[in-house]
């Protein structure tokens, strides 16, 4: 696909996305900026972000490829303990 026209076609994926979240378009790469308090509401945002990320792909015939999602938990609080897994549930997958 030529560049500009791939643009074009991503470029309403910024407004697809409209729960806490911020996300951000470079070339061919999406990165999405999530912050909440704690990890339950961490997960809640999350779901419904990626919720809304699948419901585009689907909107627009294409799929959201889960092996290559990276997810960073990034924490202020240096405790191990505070670290939990998230759980992305998309339909069937998480």
């Amino acid at each position: 696909m030529d560049p500009l026209l791939f643009l074009v076609y991503i470029n309403d994926l910024l407004k697809a996305v409209k729960h806490k979240a911020l996300p951000n378009l470079f070339a061919d790469d999406t990165h999405i900026l999530i912050t909440s308090p704690n990890n339950i509401h961490m997960q809640s945002d999350l779901n419904i972000v990626f919720e809304q990320l699948n419901n585009w792909f689907k909107s627009n015939l294409l799929l959201l490829i889960f092996t290559k999602l990276t997810l960073f938990n990034l924490t202020i609080k240096v405790n191990t303990l505070l670290i939990n897994k998230l759980n992305m549930k998309i339909n069937k997958y998480s």
